[in-house]
C-alpha cells in the first residue's frame, strides 16, 4: 500500500510493525494467492510488498518471489522477517510507475491492496504489464468502492493536514474503470470477498493503528492534543458499530482482480 511520493516517507514510520496490517488481512491475500495460481517454475512479482507478507506466503511453496517497494525502512523489515523465517525472498527499492526490472522479466505478478495507492495508476499499470510476460497473470486486491474501508479513511480525512492527491485508492473497487484502465494489457476477471477486523475494543483497534500503520502515525504526529483526542474519539466512534459480545468485527469488502495479459 505505499507507491506514492518517494520524498514521503510516512509508510516507513511502523517498520517491521507494518506487518500486523497484513496479519489482519490475511484470509484476503490468501485469497489473492490462490487466484493467481503461481507454479514452482514461475518467477513472480509483489508490487508494493511492504513488509513482505504476500511474498513470503507465495516463496513458502518453493516459488521464485521479488518484492519491490519504495519504503526502504518497510523492505529492511522485510529482509529480516524473511530471514528469521527461514523464507526465500529478494526484496527491491523501486517504484510501482517505474519498476526496477526488464520487460518481460514475470511470470505472475502480486499487490495485495499496495498498488491501489498510486497517484498515478496508468502509469502504475503500464509498468506492470511491461514486465509481465506475454500469456502471464496479474492478481490484485482492492478495497470496495464505497466500503466500511472508505468509510473509515473518511474519518480520518477530516484532520489530515496534507493535500490529498486527486486520485483515490477506492477508485480500484469501480469494476467498469479497472476494465478501462486494464484491458489494453490484459483479459480482466473479478471476485469478491470480504474479511474481517476483529479485536477486543475500539480502543484496542486504535492504538493497535497508531502502532503499525505509519500513515496514522504520521497524521497523528502533526496534530495538537485537542485534534489528536477528537480523532481518537471519531475513530473509537465509527468501530463501536461493529460491536460484539466479544469486541469488534468489523467486515471489509474487497474484490481479486485477475488479469491474464495478451
Amino acid at each position: 500500500m505505499k507507491n506514492i511520493k518517494s520524498s514521503d516517507n510516512s509508510w516507513d514510520l511502523a517498520g517491521e510493525k507494518y506487518d500486523t496490517i497484513s496479519r489482519h488481512i490475511s484470509d484476503a491475500i490468501d485469497h489473492c494467492i490462490i487466484r493467481l495460481d503461481a507454479r514452482s517454475n514461475d518467477k513472480v512479482l509483489d508490487v508494493a510488498t511492504g513488509t513482505g507478507w504476500t511474498a513470503r506466503q507465495i516463496a513458502k511453496s518453493g516459488i521464485d518471489v521479488t518484492g519491490v517497494d519504495f519504503a526502504p525502512e518497510l523492505l529492511k523489515a522485510a529482509n529480516l522477517l524473511s530471514r528469521n523465517e527461514k523464507v526465500n525472498c529478494s526484496f527491491k527499492l523501486g517504484n510501482a510507475e517505474s519498476l526496477p526490472f526488464k520487460t518481460s522479466e514475470f511470470d505472475k505478478i502480486i499487490s495485495t491492496f499496495g498498488l491501489i495507492f498510486c497517484n498515478n495508476p496508468e502509469k502504475a499499470v503500464d509498468e506492470i504489464a511491461r514486465v509481465c510476460k506475454p500469456g502471464g497473470k496479474i492478481a490484485l486486491t482492492v478495497w470496495d468502492l464505497d466500503g466500511t474501508v472508505h468509510e473509515m479513511f473518511k474519518v480520518l480525512k477530516k484532520y489530515t493536514t496534507v493535500n490529498i492527491p486527486s486520485f483515490s485508492p477506492f477508485q480500484w473497487g469501480d469494476k467498469n474503470w479497472v476494465k478501462s484502465i486494464l484491458n489494453p494489457y490484459f483479459r480482466v476477471n473479478f471476485e469478491e470477498g470480504n474479511t474481517v477486523y476483529y479485536e477486543v475494543s475500539s480502543i484496542a483497534a486504535w492504538e493497535a493503528l497508531n502502532l503499525s500503520y505509519g500513515p496514522i502515525i504520521a497524521l497523528v504526529q502533526k496534530l495538537d492534543d485537542s485534534q489528536k483526542n477528537m480523532l481518537r474519539q471519531d475513530f473509537i466512534n465509527y468501530c463501536d458499530q461493529y460491536k460484539t459480545d466479544l469486541g469488534i468485527a468489523l467486515p471489509r469488502g474487497y474484490s481479486v482482480i485477475l488479469g491474464t495479459r495478451y
